[in-house]
């Protein structure tokens, strides 16, 4: 049972405090987020930009800035999603869920094209390319952004 508990925790032993009560808060808020957005409740908005503000200033403390990057476009995309959310097609009715079009498939695929080569480029220029990780993370960015967009658009897709 040690085994399990120094492999799970143990990489927090070096940690300030502070970070480490940040990272369990973001979390909590990242939970419930998703929780909101299972149930299509408009929290999934506001317990998001807690969660990926808190997680912008630690991925940037720790430098890991393809998932910082992910985090800061949740922040912004979440903003756009809360406007969508709650803008009506009519008196009555939020715009609806639905499912993507072909010209939104088309703008999802040039979402993570454009992503990828961004993600390149910072890894670039900050010279990060270390390992398998950095070519993990830029894959990652890319669906997680496109991810994102279809979220905010309330497409079913986004599930995907």
């Amino acid at each position: 049972m040690n085994h399990i508990f120094n492999f799970l925790f143990e990489q927090y032993s070096g940690y300030p405090l502070i970070d480490i009560v940040l990272e369990i808060t973001a979390v909590m808020f990242g939970f419930a987020s998703v929780w909101y957005s299972k149930k299509n409740n408009i929290l999934v908005f506001p317990t998001g930009l807690i969660s990926t503000s808190v997680f912008v200033y630690l991925l940037f403390k720790w430098q890991l800035i393809g998932d910082m990057m992910i985090n800061g476009y949740y922040f912004v995309m979440s903003l756009y999603g809360w406007y969508i959310w709650t803008r009506k097609i009519d008196s009555e009715h939020v715009t609806p869920i639905s499912k993507t079009t072909k010209n939104e498939q088309l703008l999802a695929g040039i979402i993570f094209i454009v992503s990828l080569v961004f993600v390149f480029i910072i890894y670039q220029i900050f010279d990060m390319w270390n390992g398998w990780v950095a070519y993990v993370d830029t894959l990652t960015t890319g669906l997680f952004f496109v991810g994102m967009w279809l979220m905010a658009k309330r497409k079913i897709e986004n599930w995907i």
